[in-house]
């Protein structure tokens, strides 16, 4: 992992690790405070095996169904598939 391009190394750092141990991250906060820095420094940490998905929560406070097509859409993903292994 090379830390010299990160804009805060300490936290992602600390981010990286929990990803390695298989913990999923959910990022939210005032616009403007290194949210999509930190999701980029992590991108480019070479991190294996991790898939870094960006949706705003904009837009879907009253669609939870809403929000989870967005998830699967920015994961490339069949949201179709989605909801027929939930109700294997």
């Amino acid at each position: 992992m090379q830390d010299s391009h990160f804009l805060r190394p300490a936290i992602t750092a600390l981010v990286i690790k929990r990803l390695q141990r298989g913990e999923s991250i959910n990022l939210y906060g005032e616009p403007g405070i290194g949210k999509t820095r930190l999701l980029e420094d992590i991108r480019q940490s070479g991190l294996a095996d991790t898939h870094i998905i960006s949706v705003s929560f904009r837009g879907y406070q009253y669609s939870y169904d809403g929000f989870c097509k967005a998830v699967w859409t920015e994961a490339d993903l069949e949201y179709s598939v989605f909801l027929m292994n939930l109700s294997c």
